[in-house]
């Protein structure tokens, strides 16, 4: 006669080992990381869309949960195709001029530094007096410091290629162009990093039910960025 097999209880949520990085971007861009050495996942804090990329194919999905909509696409498109910023100096960023490495509050950190860049005008500019069309030259430099984090030569440019950046290996931790003078462009700085967390394994699942579409970089851009856009824009036209 065989006893009954005892019951184990509800199943527990699977918890890796992780980095959780609060980020943010110019004064509205605010972005939380979440890495594992197999998976990464960022959120903009807007909740206008999400990204996830996993392993072992590490497929890019850009999930959009309000109009419940999802692009996915090859991690080596988004990495080296497909363009997600425009008119941003860090668009121009191609091979670093030097590459150097230390330590950052015990973490490995890889600093890659690259040549001047242009100085474009925006549609801001375009809306006063300036020359918008014409380059401006100023001496600067550039630079992408970053957690030299297991796997984050597929995590890291997960994220950096929002913002425009350059894939390279680690997570970006700050980007910023530096010109003679003092006057500093910021691209990404890191306001919180905890890099012994615990993330549930639920954090990378690939949700279901949704439209699949294809890619545009709109998919990436926020709600209140489109609008503001698009007014900057008619205001422009309009004169």
């Amino acid at each position: 006669m065989f006893a009954p097999a005892a019951w184990a209880g509800p199943a527990k949520a699977v918890a890796e080992n992780g980095v959780i990085l609060k980020q943010k971007s110019g004064y509205v861009d605010q972005f939380t990381q979440q890495v594992t050495p197999t998976a990464v996942r960022v959120d903009i804090n807007s909740h206008d869309y999400y990204i996830i990329s996993r392993a072992p194919d590490w497929k890019v999905y850009i999930v959009r949960p309000k109009s419940k909509e999802m692009a996915v696409v090859s991690h080596h498109d988004w990495c080296y195709k497909l363009q997600v910023r425009h008119l941003s100096w860090t668009t121009a960023l191609r091979k670093p001029e030097a590459i150097s490495r230390s330590t950052e509050e015990g973490r490995p950190i890889i600093t890659y530094r690259y040549g001047p860049t242009e100085v474009y005008g925006s549609l801001l500019a375009m809306t006063s007096d300036t020359h918008a069309n014409t380059p401006v030259k100023r001496p600067n430099h550039s630079e992408i410091i970053c957690f030299d984090y297991p796997g984050s030569d597929k995590t890291g440019p997960i994220f950096g290629r929002i913002k425009g950046l350059p894939p390279v290996r680690g997570l970006v931790l700050r980007a910023y162009r530096k010109e003679v003078g003092g006057n500093v462009a910021g691209a990404v700085e890191t306001v919180d990093t905890n890099a012994r967390a615990k993330i549930a394994s639920s954090v990378f699942d690939i949700p279901t039910g949704y439209k699949i579409v294809p890619f545009s970089s709109s998919l990436v851009q926020t709600q209140a960025a489109s609008e503001n856009s698009k007014a900057l824009i008619e205001d422009f036209m309009s004169k």
